[in-house]
C-alpha cells in the first residue's frame, strides 16, 4: 500500500508529522476516509477522534475540529488541539459533561445551549479517545 505524508499542526506544536497508510476522521457531512492518492480537498473538521493507520498498526487521537487539505500526497489538519489518548484527563472531560448537562438543563440562552452542546461534544470525543485508545482499535 502506498503511503502519505501526514501533518496535524495545532497553534502550540506539531502534533503529528509522518507517512501513513490511511486517515478516518469526521467532516460535517460524515465520516471520510483518507488513502494515498485521494482528490484534492480542503475540509472542515468537526471535533473528533481520527484513526491513524500505518504499518499494520492504528492509533487513535482527539482533534478538537479545524480543517483538513489533501493535495497530492500531503495531508494536512490545522486544529486549535490534538491528543493521544495518554494525554487526555478522563475526570476533566467527565466533569465538563456534568457542567454541560446542567448548563443545558438550565436553557438560559440559545447561545449558552450552543456552547454547552460544544463543550460536551469536545468532552466525550476526548473520552472515546481516552477510554478507547490504542487497544481498542480494530
Amino acid at each position: 500500500m502506498s503511503k502519505f505524508h501526514l501533518i496535524i499542526n495545532t497553534p502550540t506544536r506539531k502534533f503529528f508529522d509522518e507517512n501513513v497508510d490511511s486517515l478516518v476522521l469526521k467532516t460535517f457531512d460524515g465520516e471520510i476516509g483518507i488513502l494515498y492518492g485521494h482528490e484534492p480537498i480542503v475540509i472542515p473538521i468537526e471535533v473528533s477522534p481520527i484513526t491513524i493507520r500505518t504499518d499494520g498498526q492504528a492509533k487513535k487521537a482527539y482533534v478538537s475540529g479545524g480543517f483538513m487539505n489533501v493535495m497530492g500526497d500531503i495531508v494536512e489538519i490545522f486544529s486549535d488541539d490534538a491528543l493521544w489518548p495518554e494525554e487526555i484527563d478522563i475526570r476533566r472531560a467527565e466533569d465538563a459533561i456534568k457542567r454541560a448537562e446542567e448548563r443545558i438543563k438550565a436553557k438560559k440562552s440559545q447561545a449558552e445551549f450552543a456552547r454547552a452542546r460544544a463543550s460536551m461534544a469536545r468532552a466525550m470525543a476526548r473520552l472515546e479517545v481516552a477510554e478507547r485508545g490504542p487497544k481498542a482499535i480494530r
